[in-house]
């Protein structure tokens, strides 16, 4: 019978350790965290040479030993804006290959996570004729995503034969984590999955060393509404500039859209078209620059396109209440971020297209800085109780646990 004690782990991610970005950097920070506090695990990671944002000065060893965690680093045929055929041969072969080194390991658990998103379905498929274990970690859903984005067709032979895939998935996992309740509902409506085998563990932020909320109010002459991160298709940008147009004739308030990705180009010609002086838009800041960001922050923009609730949680939720910065979301009232905000009166909430209510709540944070101070303040808590690695990795730990105990 298989124990915790002297579990072997295998972790198989298109990005690891030393990417600092998204989801490479959880995942590393998770697999650190639990190596240090379970020093007789054998904790192997599967991953590629490439990193999410940028590119190493030097070529990633194609293994290496790192806080004790054995990496082997596969090739990949990506490089930055590749095209789409490209993308996805990349992803295939990788998930090839990766699929091959999971079945024939001798790991207790393979920890699959969902990018690239053909890499845990091929990996469900075929390791589970050795009857290995799985633990899959859901950040994006596929073939849901693109379907909701309206880039592929529902009915289409091949959306329909990659969802079959997925429920193989899903159900060969002995486990599935989701990131929020919304995504839990989703795969129970839309797959069928038992409500016993899904597990909602949010991801965590960094909290700053010192209380960003010592002070009643940020220094500053504005009143400074944030948005950072991918400036991809997934974000409502239309609600914020019409919102930030309408604000025009209020100097104190500042809008700034920090980030790259595919509307980038777009956001700065509307910018100009419409003449908007009060946004600025940069591209992604060194460290000490993005902090400077965020202790000057008063609202932090979370947004997805409708149809993409439930299907994810933006994970700047929760670095910008590590920094008290109120959340300004602009989302449906069922998603993960909406029931926070409401639940714990954490920020505000708009619909789709309000650009009207997106400027009165920007305003009514501006005017009444007693109420401001109030919400940072929970935020902040919020954040150091539910939004910390520790307790992310301790439930991690505990669904490993019940994986292993299965019989």
């Amino acid at each position: 019978m298989w124990t915790m004690r002297n579990l072997k782990l295998l972790l198989v991610t298109e990005y690891f350790w030393p990417d600092q970005a998204g989801t490479g950097h959880l995942l590393s920070a998770l697999m650190a965290y639990l190596k240090q506090h379970h020093g007789d695990w054998l904790i192997d990671v599967l991953t590629t040479r490439r990193l999410y944002r940028g590119s190493p000065n030097e070529a990633l060893p194609k293994a290496e030993v790192w806080q004790g965690i054995r990496i082997k680093r596969l090739s990949s045929l990506r490089s930055g804006r590749d095209s789409f055929l490209r993308r996805a041969f990349s992803d295939l072969l990788f998930s090839i290959r990766a699929t091959i080194r999971v079945v024939v390991s001798g790991h207790d658990v393979i920890v699959l996570v969902t990018n690239p998103p053909l890499m845990p379905l091929l990996v469900a498929l075929l390791g589970s004729l050795r009857r290995q274990r799985l633990l899959y970690i859901i950040h994006d859903l596929y073939p849901d995503v693109p379907v909701a984005l309206g880039l592929w067709r529902a009915d289409s032979l091949f959306v329909r034969f990659l969802v079959k895939l997925q429920k193989v998935a899903l159900r060969k996992a002995q486990r599935v984590v989701v990131l929020g309740r919304c995504m839990r509902e989703h795969l129970i409506n839309a797959y069928g999955i038992e409500p016993g085998k899904i597990e909602v563990i949010p991801n965590w932020a960094t909290l700053p060393a010192e209380d960003p909320t010592s002070k009643s109010a940020r220094s500053g002459a504005t009143f400074n509404v944030v948005y950072s991160g991918n400036l991809g298709q997934f974000h409502d940008f239309q609600t914020i500039l019409n919102g930030a147009e309408l604000l025009r004739d209020h100097p104190f308030i500042r809008f700034y859209i920090v980030g790259d990705g595919a509307r980038a180009n777009w956001l700065h010609e509307e910018v100009a078209r419409r003449g908007l002086s009060n946004v600025t838009l940069r591209s992604f800041l060194p460290d000490m620059e993005f902090r400077q960001l965020l202790l000057d922050a008063h609202l932090g923009l979370v947004t997805l396109e409708p149809r993409m609730e439930g299907l994810g949680v933006p994970s700047k939720t929760y670095n910008l209440l590590a920094m008290g910065i109120l959340l300004l979301a602009i989302l449906g009232e069922n998603s993960e971020v909406a029931r926070i905000i409401d639940e714990h009166q954490l920020g505000y909430r708009v619909d789709h297209g309000d650009a009207a209510s997106l400027a009165r709540c920007i305003l009514d944070a501006h005017n009444n800085p007693e109420k401001w101070a109030e919400m940072s303040n929970r935020a902040f808590a919020y954040a150091k109780r539910e939004a910390v690695l520790d307790r992310a990795a301790h439930q991690y730990a505990q669904v490993l646990k019940t994986i292993v105990s299965l019989p």
